[in-house]
């Protein structure tokens, strides 16, 4: 469960980070919606990054996959609204 008022990453430090986020997709997150609580997280964690942050998801399950070649450039939370 993601406690959405926790203090963002933004609120403990104001310069960029690099964050690689691991998700498991394994057959045990097909159960009690779990893998659309783990996607709701990682959402909120990358939302949470300071302007300038970049990031990745990891994922695995029966083999491990990378969202992006490399790290990408997080879109700070007011681009995100006005999309």
């Amino acid at each position: 469960v993601v406690d959405a008022t926790a203090p963002s990453l933004a609120a403990l430090t104001s310069s960029a980070v690099e964050c690689v986020i691991v998700l498991d997709r394994s057959g045990s997150m097909d159960t009690d919606h779990r893998i659309r609580h783990a996607a709701t997280a990682v959402s909120l964690a990358v939302r949470a990054l300071p302007a300038g942050s970049r990031f990745n998801v990891l994922s695995f399950g029966s083999h491990y996959q990378a969202l992006f070649t490399q790290p990408t450039v997080a879109i700070d939370a007011a681009s995100l609204a006005a999309l």
